[in-house]
């Protein structure tokens, strides 16, 4: 096989050098491995330019980002490694004997037009032992062939102090199926495409060896989808980036914080990158549906959104978005348990992200499982609005965002769900119009009109809009009303004409 394999590379370093004399480039090692240092290279002659041919004499350490037309070994025992930071991109040609040959550090990219055997690093960080929190990962395996947990150095082995689980919205109850489980072993391969949550007590460096994808189109895998009404996590799966460079989706995501002790929300339009070895949580609206990714970022106008951080006690236990952006949505997904959520209610589901005109009213929905005190920051991102303002239906509050962009508030199991309204660029309705003297108040069940020369109609409007109450007053009455706590507007017209005050229940 070597003999062959000199012979072939014999063939076409001749080819190679009567073509492209004018842009080959020879790597000697003569000091270092170090791709940067130019002493390194023959006669001192550094690649600079796209256009080269590499012909490599010995071991390299790429540290720098690199684009060649081809990389040849002429040299069966050379290994070449790309470090961390660093992307190599090789349009052409790269044929290793061997995934040792070619290894991709954590934090590193490489880019080929074909597929290549390579070993690529995740570096997984452990238990942060102060706080007594678990790092969780989302990883994913670049490999085109299904691996065994135990094919992987140091992802799993005897004693130690790790969990390795997928998820399947199907199992109602049980969604994080643990490989530690003999239940799930037999069946527990790591899928080029899908995702899995991983968390060591140790620090560890995770090696997938074997043949990566070309990177240089995208790649689609399909979504489940159970339309079983009992299926809490709908839609959602757990995919992950199938190259060994960064990838984009072309949908909204979750992904996990830089802490690795929750998820965050990404939306398509922002076009962030995911890193390789690196998983996200999709959700499918329905049957059929695939993800894409792709190595290269596509242009699109991003509408920007209004990000919304629900914190206790300094700690952010939620969020959710407001986007501009047509077609955004995705379910609201919990990894772990929050005593408070934050959601928009689109097409019959409870989104972490939903979509909106930049002129709009949009009704934020709350619920807590315990009594406590909240900040609510909102705050706008890739967009400039002209007014923001928060509605408080419970207390009446009527705030200012642009002004003071966090509002504090108590909150108990009891409170109605869509407890708060945002309105962006548009009359909010509550401040414009109400009067600093009050003509009436509310006792006993009634409201009662306070001034005594008084004859029109009264209603009693919703922070929605709808009237839901209306008499015809005469003088000091009383008005029988019984409604859910919250915060109501008066509208009395009169022949002076028409007047307006806030009341809450």
């Amino acid at each position: 096989m070597k003999r062959f394999f000199i012979l072939f590379v014999f063939v076409l370093t001749t080819c190679f050098s009567k073509l492209y004399a004018q842009y080959e480039f020879h790597f000697n090692g003569t000091l270092s491995e170090l791709w940067s240092d130019a002493r390194n290279w023959k006669d001192g002659l550094k690649p600079g330019g796209e256009h080269t041919v590499i012909f490599l004499h010995a071991s390299v350490r790429v540290d720098e980002n690199v684009v060649v037309d081809d990389l040849l070994y002429t040299n069966v025992s050379a290994v070449v490694t790309v470090a961390k930071d660093c992307r190599l991109t090789v349009k052409g040609a790269l044929a290793p004997l061997s995934d040792q040959q070619l290894i991709v550090e954590d934090g590193a990219q490489l880019v080929c037009g074909h597929e290549v055997s390579a070993t690529v690093c995740k570096k997984i960080s452990p238990y942060n032992n102060a706080k007594e929190a678990a790092a969780w990962h989302f990883i994913a395996s670049p490999i085109m062939e299904a691996l065994l947990p135990t094919d992987l150095d140091s992802l799993v082995y005897e004693d130690a102090n790790y969990e390795l689980m997928r998820f399947n919205q199907s199992n109602v109850g049980g969604e994080w199926e643990r490989y530690k489980d003999e239940a799930y072993q037999d069946s527990f391969y790591l899928n080029n495409g899908q995702g899995y949550l991983y968390v060591n007590g140790s620090e560890v460096t995770v090696s997938f060896a074997g043949r990566v994808q070309a990177s240089n189109q995208p790649i689609s895998f399909p979504l489940e989808y159970d339309g079983a009404s009992n299926v809490v996590a709908k839609g959602f799966n757990l995919v992950g980036n199938p190259f060994t460079c960064e990838a984009y989706v072309d949908r909204s995501f979750y992904r996990m914080n830089s802490e690795g002790t929750d998820i965050e929300l990404v939306r398509a339009s922002a076009n962030e990158a995911i890193k390789p070895c690196t998983g996200v949580i999709v959700q499918a609206l329905a049957a059929g549906q695939e993800v894409s990714f792709n190595p290269f970022a596509e242009s699109s106008t991003d509408k920007g959104c209004i990000r919304l951080t629900l914190s206790s006690n300094g700690n952010v236990v939620d969020n959710a978005m407001l986007s501009f952006n047509e077609g955004e949505e995705i379910g609201k997904f919990n990894f772990t348990e929050h005593t408070a959520n934050l959601y928009f209610t689109q097409n019959g589901m409870s989104c972490a992200i939903g979509t909106a005109e930049t002129s709009s009213q949009t009704s934020v929905h709350f619920r807590t499982d315990e009594d406590g005190n909240f900040v609510l920051n909102v705050a706008p991102e890739g967009i400039e609005v002209a007014s923001l303002w928060l509605v408080d239906n419970k207390t009446g509050a009527d705030v200012n965002l642009l002004a003071n962009p966090n509002y504090s508030f108590s909150a108990t199991t009891n409170d109605y769900s869509s407890r708060f309204k945002l309105f962006v660029n548009t009359d909010h309705g509550i401040a414009e119009g109400i009067e600093a003297e009050p003509f009436a108040y509310f006792s006993h069940g009634n409201i009662i009109v306070s001034e005594p020369e008084t004859m029109g109609k009264m209603q009693v409007i919703d922070l929605l809009g709808h009237v839901v109450k209306e008499m015809a007053v005469d003088g000091c009455v009383a008005m029988p009303f019984s409604a859910a706590s919250g915060v109501y507007v008066l509208r009395l017209t009169t022949g002076k004409g028409v007047r307006m005050q806030k009341i809450v229940l």
